[in-house]
């Protein structure tokens, strides 16, 4: 017998399976509702805060802020992030012995550390073909 817990997510995700809108494909990447919204999701790739000059970051923040404001209304913006559980073991057996050195001390210090990836998605929408 399925645990209780499975049970509830199951019916919560047919209740939310019911009520998105029948989509299909119009591109490769670009999707269309039977509401007649197109979106498209984008994965946002960077560098860590910590490996970029604090100039970089504003001209990069600075960026961002132009694309973002310079939208329409008709292109609104989902933003999501997804934290996934990551392993911290890696495979360095074709590096000098320092490098294999100094990540064994690194694996060990975080061995039992739990740690995480977060990644962002873009949602755009493009909401012009919609009759109101």
């Amino acid at each position: 017998m399925l645990d209780k817990n499975i049970m509830f997510v199951r019916k919560a995700q047919k209740k939310i399976s019911q009520r998105l809108p029948k989509m299909h494909f119009v591109a490769p990447n670009v999707i269309r509702t039977s509401a007649n919204v197109l979106f498209q999701v984008i994965k946002v790739n960077g560098v860590h805060i910590s490996t970029s000059s604090t100039d970089n970051i504003n001209e990069k923040d600075n960026e961002w802020h132009s694309i973002v404001t310079s939208l329409d209304d008709e292109f609104p913006i989902w933003a999501t992030m997804i934290r996934r559980k990551v392993s911290s073991d890696f495979n360095v057996s074709n590096y000098s012995e320092f490098t294999h050195e100094f990540s064994e001390k690194y694996r060990n210090k975080y061995k039992n550390a739990q740690l995480y990836r977060n990644e962002y998605y873009l949602t755009v929408y493009y909401l012009s073909l919609i009759h109101i």
